[in-house]
């Protein structure tokens, strides 16, 4: 275990033993600070937190944070994501493998990844980070953000990612097309289809943890920059775009 590590993690104790970071408010300029919080999952009452969904991104370069007063280094796209979420005027409550587990303890990484199921159920919410917003990315959250989702599920079934993980089920080409023109708010071009399927192609629709993430709570909202929508409005508009299969 590094001495990074060994200074701040206590060990876990019980089998439903789970910890917590509470995120601190603070100022954009701010250096990010958390607690940890240390609590029982399935206790009654339940504690009240957000799960959060992201890729790890590679492991250099990283950023400093505090850890219950204790530097530690972070890897970019989890600091983003944090940087993201953090109010100005009060503290938030989440679960975030990266920090809540101890990545250095093997034995304690086996058992969380165990409880991850119950762990992303009994959140209030699920937030899942797709990456920084740009030019592109603003065009297709915001035509995601219009996207009559219902509309699109009255004309075919769905349901999420039965295969390949990062895929779902998509209708024919020819069903998908008409679907596509008729329940569109707004002008479909070139630059609208480009954005959201390079969104649809960021590596986070590639992680192999989406589905149990993702299927067992239904308040999943997904956050691009300072961008943020619901999971249907999203999963819509790929079942729309990303078909299973090339049939039709």
């Amino acid at each position: 275990m590094s001495a990074q590590h060994a200074a701040l993690y206590r060990p876990l104790e019980g089998d439903k033993a789970i910890r917590f970071i509470e995120l601190l408010p603070g100022k954009p300029s701010n250096v990010i600070s958390i607690n940890f919080i240390y609590d029982t999952l399935l206790m009654r009452p339940a504690p009240t937190y957000e799960a959060t969904s992201y890729t790890w991104g590679s492991p250099n370069p990283t950023k400093t944070i505090l850890c219950d007063g204790i530097e530690f280094d972070l890897r970019d796209n989890a600091h983003d994501f944090l940087q993201q979420l953090r109010l100005p005027d009060r503290s938030r409550m989440l679960w975030m493998d990266c920090l809540c587990i101890n990545q250095a303890d093997a034995v304690e990484r086996a058992k969380q990844v165990e409880m991850m199921y119950v762990i992303y159920q009994t959140a209030v919410a699920v937030i899942a980070w797709i990456g920084r917003q740009d030019e592109s990315s603003l065009i297709a959250m915001d035509y995601i953000a219009q996207l009559d989702s219902e509309s699109v599920m009255k004309h075919a079934r769905f349901e999420m990612w039965d295969g390949p993980p990062g895929q779902v089920w998509g209708a024919p080409a020819g069903q998908r097309q008409y679907i596509f023109e008729t329940v569109t708010r707004t002008e479909q071009d070139q630059r609208l289809i480009y954005a959201v399927l390079k969104l649809l192609a960021r590596p986070w629709f590639r992680r192999i943890w989406i589905q149990q993430e993702m299927a067992v709570n239904e308040n999943t909202r997904v956050l691009c920059g300072s961008q943020e929508v619901d999971l249907e409005r999203l999963i819509a508009l790929a079942w729309l775009l990303l078909p299973r299969d090339s049939s039709g």
